[in-house]
Parts: structure tokens; sequence; C-alpha cells
């Protein structure tokens, strides 16, 4: 299943739900660009990975990403709704101690508005 990604822009964070399979930045190159010239004062971002199948070293580097922008810009990354394996890559590869991970939507929400 191919990548694909959705963004919904919220009054106080963006929610950003990832699809299929991170396996490539050229597959994200669009999404990063997209929350680079997003307005800085709003760089909380939401990251919802129900519907990710798998992540390799080159999604990870995404995923930093995205988080290096949103704390220049004085904001956060929540990540919710991982699968077992992506918990288990998180923790095995200590990026857990970088990211906030949270149980659901609403835990991520009220982490995100402080």
């Amino acid at each position: 299943m191919a990548f694909s990604y959705e963004i919904e822009k919220k009054k106080k964070y963006t929610d950003i739900r990832m699809k299929g399979m991170l396996l490539s930045s050229m597959e994200t190159s669009p999404l990063i660009k997209s929350l680079q010239f997003s307005d800085p004062a709003s760089a909380r971002f939401l990251i919802d990975l129900d519907g990710l199948n798998y992540m390799n070293s080159e999604g990870f580097n995404t995923m930093v990403k995205i988080l290096t922008f949103a704390r220049n810009h004085g904001g956060d990354v929540v990540l919710i709704n991982l699968s077992t394996e992506l918990k288990q890559l998180f923790i095995i590869s200590k990026l857990n101690s970088i990211f906030t991970i949270a149980e659901n939507k609403r835990a991520a929400i009220s982490l995100l508005n402080g």
C-alpha cells in the first residue's frame, strides 16, 4: 500500500493522519514543505499513525524533521495510534524518549493545548 496522508488544520493544532507504508523521503517531501510554510505560531502537530502499516529509517527521519520544525517554532508533536510493531521500533531506536506518545486523541489534544 502506497503512502498517503491527510492534513487538517484545527484551531490550536494541526491533525496529520498517515496511511500505508512510509518508505521514502520523496513521498513525504510535500508533507514536510506544507508544514514548514504553515504558521510557525501553530507548530503543534497531532500525528495519527493508525493507518500506517510500516515505517523504515526514512520514515523515522521524516518524524524527526517534523518534530525539529515544531520545537524550533515553540511547538511540539504528539503521536497516537501506534501499532505494536511501531511502538517497539520507537523503543528500540530510543525515539520514544524524544517523542510524546499519547494513548488516544483526547489525551494528545490535552497535551498539545498545555
